[in-house]
């Protein structure tokens, strides 16, 4: 169980991590 959790968790940490890279990156309007 703990295996499928970090499956999941890794992922989403990194989409978070570009998510906001790509919101600090994109406040040029």
């Amino acid at each position: 169980m703990e295996r499928a959790c970090t499956i999941l968790l890794v992922p989403l940490i990194a989409f978070g991590a570009i998510l906001i890279g790509s919101y600090s990156s994109g406040t040029d309007d």
